[in-house]
């Protein structure tokens, strides 16, 4: 008699039950990401733990016949969760822009709940305003509460030109990008 799978109730449950089920189906995260119209970076992070949104879940969930219900309805909607981030200024998970002669840094959010340290680089993720000690309950550049940046600018970066700032921004986004292609490729 063959046993019931469990349920899956966190996303670490998640991530090893696709990994399994990809795997039994011979295959690829490539073909996974194909038949469900993503990309196979969101495979590969999702199958790291990283969480995802219901939409996403669901498709996965089908495609690889997974009873999901107890993830989805454990799930607090984004507005009322903490998130957490990366301030290491070297990671891949941050993206960089030049608005109007400001270099801004804009990290990647994840619900507190999932990890304590970064997918990307291991580096314990920062659940709170670094100046004012606020939570972090939505995705921002700078504090709703005091207005500070989350990730503050390298040395050596502020008070550079437009152009200048743009083409730094151009090279760390590239150098993070191709960073991200390394990690997901593990």
């Amino acid at each position: 008699m063959k046993t019931p799978p469990a349920k899956i109730r966190s996303w670490k449950d998640f991530a090893d039950a696709i990994r399994n089920a990809r795997q039994k189906e011979g295959w690829s995260q490539e073909v996974l990401a194909k038949k469900i119209s993503v990309s196979q970076p969101l495979v590969c992070r999702v199958e790291r733990g990283d969480p995802i949104s219901d939409i996403n879940v669901t498709r996965i969930a089908k495609e690889l016949k997974l009873d999901v219900s107890a993830l989805v309805k454990s799930q607090t909607r984004p507005s009322a969760r903490k998130l957490a981030y990366c301030a290491f200024t070297r990671c891949p998970s941050l993206s960089f822009a030049a608005i109007e002669g400001e270099l801004f840094i804009a990290p990647r959010f994840v619900p507190v709940a999932t990890t304590e340290s970064c997918s990307d680089c291991g580096i314990p993720l920062q659940q709170e305003c670094p100046e004012c000690s606020a939570p972090i309950t939505k995705s921002a550049l700078r504090c709703s509460k005091c207005n500070c940046r989350y990730v503050q600018v390298p040395e050596g970066l502020a008070g550079l030109p437009q152009i200048e700032l743009e083409n730094e921004c151009d090279k760390r986004n590239l150098a993070n990008k191709e960073l991200r292609r390394n990690l997901d490729m593990e």
